[in-house]
């Protein structure tokens, strides 16, 4: 029998932070991202309208040679977006809540009988 050796977590190559604007069809993405040459490259992405007439712009593009300089323009950029009037999206709660338990184990139900709601 062979012996599995742990996974080990890969490092991660990206960071996003997202915002969005007045209407519910604007959203910016201030983009960070770790290239496979080494460098990192640093990113502004705006979306606006739905459906088929959606519309991407990409901007603000600069490059870096290490991660500290990626990582103040990156921080740089969240402060432009917020100061030109975009908001930081919240964290989504989830759309799904679960019902209360119809039972406990005091009050099983026994077979046959079904389930009282």
């Amino acid at each position: 029998m062979a012996t599995q050796t742990p996974k080990t977590q890969k490092e991660r190559r990206s960071w996003t932070a997202r915002y969005d604007g007045t209407t519910k069809d604007e959203r910016c993405e201030v983009r960070l991202e770790h290239r496979k040459d080494g460098s990192w490259r640093t990113y502004v992405r705006v979306t606006t309208g739905s459906g088929k007439a959606r519309k991407h712009s990409r901007g603000a593009t600069e490059r870096h040679a290490d991660e500290k300089t990626a990582r103040v323009a990156f921080e740089r950029a969240q402060a432009v977006a917020v100061k030109t009037g975009w908001t930081h999206r919240q964290a989504k709660t989830g759309g799904f809540t679960a019902r209360p338990d119809s039972f406990d184990l005091a009050h099983l139900p026994k077979p046959g009988k079904g389930i009282r709601s």
